[in-house]
C-alpha cells in the first residue's frame, strides 16, 4: 500500500522512521493552495467575517435606541407602583393545607445528642451486630421505614468514616474496607447508598434495614481496572 508524502497538516512538522529527519512535503499546486494563497483566503475570509459582525453590532445599537426612545423616557403616564393592591385574605383552607411536622414516636428524646453521647452509644454497641435484609418485611419494619425522619433523628444514626483510604491498589486487584452504619433510634431505619463510581460497584450490600440500637457494617469494595 503507497503512501501519501504530503502530511494531513503542512503546520506540522514530523521526523521519519528510520533516518528522523524531518519529513519532506510536497505540494502540487494543481490540486492544492500553497502557504500564500491560504493565508489569502484567510485574510478574505476575516474580511468578510468583520463586515457582518460590524452589521450585526450596527444593528443590535440601532434597536436599543428605539426602545429607549419607546418606553425608557420621561413621560409620565400616572400610575404608582404597588397603589390599590390588597393582599388576599387568609381562609382556614389555606391552613389546613399546611405541612405538619411529623411527631416523634414515644419515648424518643428531641434532644440532640452531643459527640461525646454518640461515641459512648457507639462503643456500647460495638458488639451488636445484627444480621440485616435488604428490604423492610415485617409490619413493623415497614410503619418504621414509612417515616420520615427529623434532623434530631437523623444527628443519632452515625455512618462513618466520613472518608475512605484505600492506599496502593495494583491493577486488577481488589481492596476491601468497612463502612460503619451506627442507629441509635428505638425504630428500624431504611439505608440506601447510591454509588456513582466505576470502581466501587462491587461493595454490597447497597440497601439495608437496621434494627434499633445496632450495627451493621457494608463491604466497600475498590476494583482496580
Amino acid at each position: 500500500m503507497y503512501s501519501s508524502i504530503r502530511p494531513s497538516n503542512d503546520r506540522v512538522h514530523s521526523l521519519t522512521t528510520f533516518s528522523k529527519l524531518e519529513r519532506y512535503s510536497y505540494v502540487d499546486e494543481d490540486y492544492a493552495y500553497t502557504e500564500g494563497q491560504q493565508e489569502e483566503r484567510e485574510s478574505h475570509r476575516n474580511k468578510y467575517k468583520q463586515y457582518i459582525d460590524s452589521l450585526r453590532e450596527r444593528r443590535l445599537a440601532k434597536l436599543k435606541r428605539r426602545e429607549l426612545v419607546e418606553f425608557d423616557n420621561d413621560k409620565d403616564i400616572g400610575i404608582v407602583p404597588g397603589c390599590g393592591l390588597i393582599p388576599p385574605p387568609i381562609v382556614d383552607s389555606d391552613r389546613d393545607n399546611e405541612k405538619q411536622v411529623p411527631s416523634p414516636p414515644e419515648g424518643l428524646s428531641e434532644k440532640v445528642l452531643t459527640s461525646i453521647e454518640l461515641a459512648s452509644r457507639q462503643a456500647s454497641l460495638q458488639n451488636a451486630v445484627s444480621t440485616t435484609n435488604n428490604q423492610p418485611t415485617t409490619t413493623q419494619e415497614k410503619r418504621d421505614c414509612n417515616t420520615r425522619l427529623t434532623p434530631q433523628q437523623m444527628h443519632q444514626v452515625v455512618i462513618g468514616p466520613s472518608t475512605i483510604d484505600f492506599g496502593e491498589v495494583a491493577i486488577r486487584t481488589v481492596n476491601t474496607k468497612p463502612l460503619v452504619i451506627v442507629n441509635h433510634l428505638d425504630i428500624h431505619v431504611f439505608i440506601q447508598i447510591e454509588i456513582d463510581c466505576r470502581e466501587l460497584r462491587q461493595s454490597l450490600p447497597l440497601t439495608q434495614v437496621i434494627p434499633p440500637r445496632t450495627l451493621s457494617k457494608v463491604d466497600v469494595v475498590f476494583e482496580s481496572q
